[in-house]
């Protein structure tokens, strides 16, 4: 028994082990790029690493010790708005992916899987943030000509730090299921202004319970049995 086993924990650290020297071999970008060649964004990135390393030092010696119970609610805040528009980047970093084609450089059929190999990500994390990048992200059209995000309130809420990224992918989601063929785009229009203004103030639970009546009474032929028991939506387009 003692002699199986320790042959079964061989095997899996072997795998482990090789596991560990694909991804080595495989690690993409350059990390230790010459400092001459550093662009503006790597030092910009290099100015808010070094911002963020200063306030977690000042937290760790005591930092919070000398605010009040408003105070500490208020810095709290101020971070979560930072915090929310970190995807900011994402988008930007996705849009321009799609367009130069990055992933199909590095031999990856999407970018989805270009980004659960370069990020270690897993594939749903790396779906769900390409398809907030879509949503919410730059585009353009073939000539370069810029457009406005597919939901520009709730692009722009994220903008100003007013939503986290459960509510966007709540919304997002939501507004996903309204984008069939047929659906009248005064509506659809309608739905969006009323998840973006309700957002900021709702909790992810309620959130979703909302969503669900707005999606309901947008499109209430497409609804599944899942969301009869949210079909008791009169009025809530007035």
């Amino acid at each position: 028994m003692a002699g199986s086993f320790s042959s079964n924990l061989l095997g899996k650290m072997i795998v482990i082990e090789r596991i560990f020297e694909y991804n080595r071999i495989m690690e993409l970008g350059d990390r230790t790029a010459d400092c001459a060649d550093r662009s503006p964004l790597d030092a910009a990135l290099d100015e808010a690493q070094q911002a963020l390393s200063k306030m977690i030092d000042i937290l760790e010696v005591g930092g919070l010790d000398q605010l009040d119970a408003a105070q500490k609610v208020a810095f709290w805040q101020r971070f979560e708005s930072f915090r929310n528009r970190l995807p900011l980047v994402d988008h930007s970093l996705i849009a321009n992916a799609e367009a130069s084609d990055l992933s199909g450089s590095y031999c990856f059929s999407t970018v989805a899987l270009f980004l659960v190999r370069v990020l270690q990500l897993s594939h749903g994390e790396a779906a769900s943030r390409v398809r907030a990048a879509a949503t919410l992200g730059p585009r353009s059209t073939m000539l370069g000509e810029k457009l406005d995000p597919v939901l520009p309130r709730l692009a722009a809420l994220q903008r100003d730090g007013e939503v986290t990224a459960e509510k966007v992918a709540i919304v997002e989601r939501a507004m996903d299921r309204l984008s069939r063929p047929g659906l009248d785009a005064e509506v659809v229009e309608t739905a969006e202004q009323l998840l973006s203004d309700h957002a900021p103030a709702l909790g992810p639970t309620d959130l979703k319970r909302f969503a669900l009546r707005v999606v309901d009474a947008a499109d209430p032929d497409g609804r599944n049995p899942s969301m009869i028991s949210c079909s008791r939506t009169v009025g809530i387009w007035s």
